[in-house]
């Protein structure tokens, strides 16, 4: 038998210290059950089950402290007790636990995380993106029209004050694909402010560019190249006519 000699409150846990100064964390629940109080006795056999729940205990007591200070997803905290070293078994009993009492909730925090983000101006793609990297996959639907509106206020903002009426275009598409923004949208809106603003010569003069820049030219530096133009936010068939030419022209 093994005798107590103190008590002492850690936490959410309680750490029961013997004479033979081993010492135990349980909570609340088994602190009754087994009478763990100071001058008490307890069995080694019981001691030593108590002793394999205290893994458990403290990787609870854990994931408690974080998620009382911010809302985090099941990956989130999945993510934490690996790295802390939790074993699967008690990672799968937490998440669980932690899920039955509302503490992890994916469909709240997808809902709040969306329209935080949506506020702060950004497109369905990047929203749906973040929340896949969150561990969440899930739809993101923003009707057309608020789309529109997002932009349209995005392009008169000025965000990019360049003088350049065409580079400040290319800019500002380039900004609105970054957000997560459709490609189709993006072109309705900006047709609305601009009559051509991914003409022909500025896409030739980029592409010259990057073709001086790339020390060997083949078919995977190509499609690099066009991937650029297209980050560039000039239009994809535009790209696609002087590429066409370049090759027909022997421009490289």
């Amino acid at each position: 038998m093994l005798k107590i000699k103190s008590l002492q409150r850690e936490r959410k846990l309680y750490k029961v210290v013997f004479e033979d100064k081993s010492h135990l964390l349980v909570n609340e629940e088994d602190l009754f059950e087994y009478s763990l109080y100071k001058g008490n006795s307890l069995a080694k056999d019981t001691y030593h089950q108590l002793k394999e729940k205290e893994d458990y205990y403290l990787a609870l007591d854990y994931a408690l402290t974080i998620t009382s200070k911010k809302f985090y997803t099941i990956k989130q905290i999945k993510d934490k007790l690996k790295h802390k070293e939790v074993s699967k078994e008690n990672s799968h009993e937490i998440i669980n636990y932690l899920k039955s009492v509302k503490v992890l909730d994916d469909d709240l925090y997808a809902s709040e995380y969306i329209n935080k983000k949506i506020r702060a101006g950004y497109g369905p793609l990047y929203i749906k993106r973040k929340l896949y990297e969150l561990g969440i996959e899930q739809d993101v639907f923003i009707d057309d029209k608020v789309q529109e509106e997002m932009l349209e206020g995005m392009y008169s903002s000025g965000f990019f004050k360049a003088s350049d009426k065409v580079a400040y275009t290319r800019k500002i598409k380039k900004k609105m694909l970054e957000q997560g923004f459709k490609s189709s949208i993006i072109n309705q809106v900006l047709s609305n402010y601009e009559e051509e603003s991914n003409d022909i010569e500025s896409i030739e003069k980029a592409y010259a560019k990057l073709l001086r820049k790339a020390k060997v030219i083949d078919e995977k530096h190509l499609y690099k190249i066009k991937h650029k133009l297209l980050q560039e936010g000039y239009d994809y068939d535009l790209i696609e006519t002087v590429m066409k030419e370049g090759i027909n022209n022997d421009l490289y």
